[in-house]
């Protein structure tokens, strides 16, 4: 980037790495809200007992219910992100946590500055996380995720092609993810490291955390199973 001297055009590898790392650190609040308002344990018995009625193994046929609580969760999620990503962005480090961690830094690709508030906008808007309130939409909800994997992959491909590692979201935003040109491949194999050892973590916690929930209901369920047997 111009006038910024000492840093180059930052490898997938690192974004990849501090995408993931930013992506923990914002789900951490939605996902325990969600475990109190989601009834997880009725869904799961939703999908046994379709399955039981239709003789499949696998039933797909069920929505999650889409309760005020689950709107208000859904909302203070895309807002964590919004706060989050727009936020450090455009901050005086120009960087998430997780791209800090990595040495790395989103700037105006003409200037090399800082982005402005509707640059930034634009870039997480075209990254797309708006696409998460489909889930608000019961006939939509399974294609929320199709639809998030879809544009993620496309933004890969155009990110990939270009020589700038620009995709189309930092085309259109007019940014350039830049990183110390002194950090090379140690600060991705630390990155790396460390996003196992969080993965690992969190999901040790989020896994006792959903057991505590729906646990007595899944008691519940079993001894009605063993009872019907």
């Amino acid at each position: 980037a111009p006038g910024r001297e000492g840093y180059v055009i930052a490898g997938i590898g690192a974004r990849l790495v501090a995408y993931f790392l930013d992506g923990l650190i914002v789900a951490i609040i939605p996902t325990i809200l969600t475990l109190f308002v989601v009834d997880y344990g009725g869904m799961i018995r939703q999908a046994i007992e379709s399955g039981a009625a239709t003789g499949a193994r696998l039933p797909t046929d069920f929505v999650m219910e889409v309760t005020p609580e689950f709107i208000l969760v859904s909302l203070i999620a895309l807002g964590i992100q919004f706060i989050y990503l727009v936020g450090f962005w455009t901050s005086g480090g120009k960087a998430t946590p997780g791209m800090r961690g990595l040495r790395m830094q989103v700037v105006d690709a003409t200037t090399g500055g800082t982005l402005s508030l509707s640059a930034a906008i634009k870039r997480f808007i075209a990254l797309g996380a708006p696409l998460g309130l489909l889930v608000l939409v019961p006939a939509l909800q399974s294609a929320a995720g199709v639809a998030q994997f879809a544009l993620s992959l496309f933004l890969f491909f155009t990110t990939i092609t270009n020589d700038r590692r620009q995709g189309l979201h930092d085309k259109w935003a007019n940014s350039l993810v830049i990183r110390s040109a002194s950090s090379g491949d140690g600060a991705t194999l630390v990155g790396c490291l460390l996003l196992i050892v969080i993965v690992v973590g969190f999901g040790i916690i989020l896994t006792a955390m959903a057991l505590a929930a729906i646990g007595p209901q899944l008691e519940d369920l079993m001894r009605e199973m063993e009872n019907a047997a």
